[in-house]
């Protein structure tokens, strides 16, 4: 009688128990894949920024580089070289023509 009584007692209790131990296994199996999902995208992200920034440093050395050639270009020593492998020649004493503001002169086809 005793066993029975205490069976009676016992057994929603323990039904309980097993539906409480349910829903937290259910909740931490939850959890757990929301953290891993968290950690992914977070790890992506941090991979996706790395590659980022080795795009920005290579574009900045071939910017750099792009600078130097243009100072190279634009030197004096380089343009007068041009200037020998063109063969051009120095302009004497430029004389301009002064025309009053009254006269107008038209190309005539």
């Amino acid at each position: 009688m005793f066993q029975q009584k205490a069976k009676a007692l016992f057994s929603p209790i323990f039904s309980n128990m097993l539906i409480a131990n349910i829903i937290i296994a259910i909740a931490l199996i939850i959890v757990v894949s929301l953290y891993l999902s968290q950690i992914n995208t977070t790890t992506q992200l941090g991979l996706d920024m790395q590659s980022l920034e080795r795009s920005l440093m290579q574009s900045r050395e071939i910017s750099r580089d792009l600078q130097l050639e243009i100072a190279e270009y634009q030197s004096i020593t380089r343009l007068e070289d041009r200037i020998v492998d063109l063969s051009m020649t120095s302009v004497g004493d430029v004389a301009y023509v002064s025309v009053p503001v009254s006269v107008t002169a038209v190309a005539k086809r």
